[in-house]
C-alpha cells in the first residue's frame, strides 16, 4: 500500500524502492498488487475542503520534521518560512495557509468533485489494483457525504479521465 502520494513520480519513486526489495528476497515484482491509499476531503465548497486538507498536510509533514529526506527525493521544497516554523515546532495550524497547493494536491485529494476526479486520475499508475480513502469532512457536512462522492461522482471520472488519457499518448486529461 503506497500512502499519500498522487504524483506520478513520487509513486515511480516508491514502486522502484519496492522493486529494489524485492530482488534483493528474490522475488518478481509481479509478486505484489499495488494499493493506493489517499486521503480526501470532497466537497462543493472546493475552498473549505482544499483548506480541510492543506491543514491535514501541513500537520503531518510538520510532525515529521526533521525527516523529510523523502521530500527532497520527491521534488518537493517547501516554503523557508514553513521550514523556520517546523524548526521552531510551532503548531502547525497557523502555518498551514503556507502549504503549497501542489504540494497539497500532490499527497491528497481536496476539492470539489471534477477537482478531485482530475487529481485521482493523475494518480492511477496502471499497476494500482485497489485504492483506499481515508475521508476527512468540511465543517457542516458527514465523512458519509465524503464516501459517496467519492464512490459516485469521483472515482468513475477518475477512471474514464485516465482512460481517455491513456488513448491520448498515456497522460490523464489535466483539470
Amino acid at each position: 500500500m503506497i500512502a499519500n502520494t498522487l504524483d506520478p513520480a513520487a509513486f515511480a519513486f516508491y514502486a522502484s524502492k519496492l522493486a529494489e526489495g524485492l530482488e534483493k528476497e528474490g522475488r518478481a515484482a509481479q509478486a505484489i498488487d499495488f494499493s493506493l491509499r489517499v486521503e480526501a476531503c470532497i466537497s462543493d465548497d472546493d475552498e473549505a475542503a482544499f483548506e480541510v486538507m492543506q491543514r491535514r498536510v501541513a500537520s503531518r509533514v510538520m510532525s515529521q520534521y526533521p525527516h523529510w529526506d523523502y521530500l527532497k527525493e520527491l521534488g518537493i521544497d517547501l516554503p523557508p518560512e514553513f521550514v523556520e516554523a517546523a524548526e521552531q515546532r510551532k503548531p502547525a495550524g497557523p502555518v498551514a495557509k503556507l502549504m503549497p497547493r501542489a504540494v497539497v494536491e500532490s499527497m491528497v485529494l481536496a476539492g470539489n468533485a471534477e477537482r478531485c476526479a482530475a487529481q485521482l486520475a493523475r494518480g492511477l499508475d496502471p499497476r494500482i489494483t485497489t485504492v483506499t480513502i481515508r475521508p476527512h469532512a468540511v465543517n457542516g457536512e458527514t465523512v458519509a457525504a465524503v464516501l459517496t462522492r467519492f464512490a459516485e461522482d469521483v472515482f468513475p471520472r477518475a477512471l474514464a479521465l485516465r482512460q481517455a488519457g491513456q488513448a491520448h499518448g498515456g497522460q490523464a486529461a489535466q483539470p
